[in-house]
């Protein structure tokens, strides 16, 4: 169901309203998509009321499990409640203060599991696809790893760690830069405004396509190019030209939490293994769908010195 449900959003913003609701096969194919979309939410709202319920039952039976539940979706449903006492102001608003429902607690999920795993997953595998064909970068980034870990491959690695490998986000960002993992960032205009030479009405939707922004040739050298590099000295990045997360109020909350995960798998895979492609022909992927990439894409893994763990 959830593998349906994220791969139906290009569905919806492919196919007008009129075509979804009047072609006949197109809205046989978009109801289906809706009863899925209909049936996952009634599979998520039933774990939300199962948690709660074992969250209540816990208080009953005073076995103080309720007090030990730290993972989010406890945690989101006991917000705002006297099962945890948060430190709200007194300037805040009701609405600030009451707790969440089912609905909004469904949405954090989604955005949670979509936003949180999915892209991850996708940046990554598409980190390593660049990297297997560009070894001298994998060479360079490994003498960082050296340089931070030196010799020792089982070394936990710390935030400390993290923050000092530069060129490792170097490659994060040339690699968003040439596949991002969402093309697109819709926007709706609360005012009238002036676009590009054109007046628009408050309520115009705006699609922001990162693709076109990204390969710019006024903003970016050789734009087609790999070069990790180039995000070694900020001072030349005109600013807006990489959107990795969005901007301004709505910006992805857990860019940080995404900037963590990718560089520590990075450094556990390439601290250890070699990547090599099972096919050393490139591989055909289309570069506007998401999941293309990841039904297509094969590796295998070569320990270093042959060290194995």
């Amino acid at each position: 169901m959830l593998d349906i449900f994220m791969t139906s959003f290009e569905w919806f913003i492919v196919h007008p309203y009129w075509m979804r609701h009047y072609v006949p096969p197109i809205r046989a194919h978009t109801k289906r998509l809706l009863k899925n979309r209909d049936d996952l939410f009634a599979f998520i709202f039933k774990i939300i009321r199962e948690r709660r319920k074992e969250i209540e039952n816990s208080l009953i039976s005073k076995d103080g499990n309720a007090e030990k539940m730290k993972d989010m979706l406890s945690m989101m449903i006991m917000s705002n409640t006297s099962l945890i006492v948060d430190n709200l102001t007194d300037d805040l608003s009701p609405e600030l203060k009451r707790s969440m429902t089912e609905r909004e607690i469904l949405g954090n999920v989604l955005d949670s599991v979509f936003g949180g795993t999915s892209t991850i997953t996708s940046m990554f595998i598409h980190i390593v696809h660049m990297l297997t064909k560009n070894p001298n970068v994998v060479n360079r980034f490994r003498q960082e790893l050296d340089s931070v870990f030196g010799e020792d491959h089982e070394r936990p690695i710390t935030a400390l760690d993290l923050s000092k490998l530069k060129y490792c986000d170097a490659i994060i960002n040339e690699v968003v830069r040439l596949n991002q993992v969402l093309k697109l960032s819709a926007r709706v205009s609360t005012e009238r405004e002036e676009v590009a030479g054109y007046t628009w009405p408050a309520s115009t939707a705006f699609h922001i396509n990162f693709e076109r922004i990204h390969l710019n040739k006024s903003h970016w050298k050789d734009p087609e190019v790999f070069n990790p590099d180039r995000f070694m000295n900020n001072d030349s990045i005109t600013k807006n030209s990489l959107v990795q997360f969005g901007g301004g109020t709505r910006m992805c909350p857990g860019r940080k939490y995404a900037t963590i995960m990718i560089k520590g798998m990075m450094t556990m895979l390439y601290r250890k293994y070699d990547v090599e492609l099972v096919c050393e022909e490139d591989i055909a992927y289309h570069r506007d769908y998401l999941f293309a990439f990841y039904n297509n894409f094969i590796t295998k893994l070569k320990p270093i010195n042959n060290q194995i763990s």
